[in-house]
């Protein structure tokens, strides 16, 4: 956990503010890195990267590819995408995407990863009283390196 002064030292420098004026009711979440823990991504001062966005107009979480277009349009960095795979969840995390929690970062410098984030925006189909109904449904998963776990 950072300190709020932190925080909003970066939101300020990065001017997250003036990015998101003409899109009220939208919430961006993201993440601080740099040197604010072990791990300093090679930057010599905190950085923000956004993972996610509620829109509360809609009341929804913005699906992947209507969130990357958001934050293009507003300019906000996004973590980085290694892969759009389909694979069944019922038979486990498939080795060939365990293993893309291992490496280098993708962000800046030259540290380890500190995992990834498994990422599903879907449909759900539930039934009531014999009436089916399809609603939204998202799974997030990180899944953190062992690389990063035993550094």
């Amino acid at each position: 956990c950072f300190p709020v002064t932190i925080r909003w030292q970066v939101a300020a420098r990065e001017g997250l503010e003036d990015r998101l004026k003409t899109k009220p009711g939208y919430v961006v979440y993201g993440v601080l890195y740099g040197p604010v823990q072990d791990l300093r991504y090679g930057e010599s001062e905190a950085r923000f990267v956004a993972f996610d966005c509620w829109d509360s107009n809609k009341n929804r979480y913005l699906p992947w590819p209507e969130f990357k277009a958001f934050c293009q349009e507003v300019e906000i960095r996004t973590v980085p995408e290694i892969a759009a795979l389909k694979w069944s969840a019922g038979k486990g995390i498939p080795a060939e995407i365990v293993s893309m929690a291992e490496g280098k970062t993708l962000l800046s410098g030259d540290n380890i990863r500190e995992g990834i984030v498994l990422r599903w925006d879907g449909e759900a189909k539930y039934s009531y009283d014999g009436v089916e109904m399809m609603f939204p449904k998202r799974i997030i998963y990180k899944l953190v390196g062992n690389g990063y776990l035993t550094r």
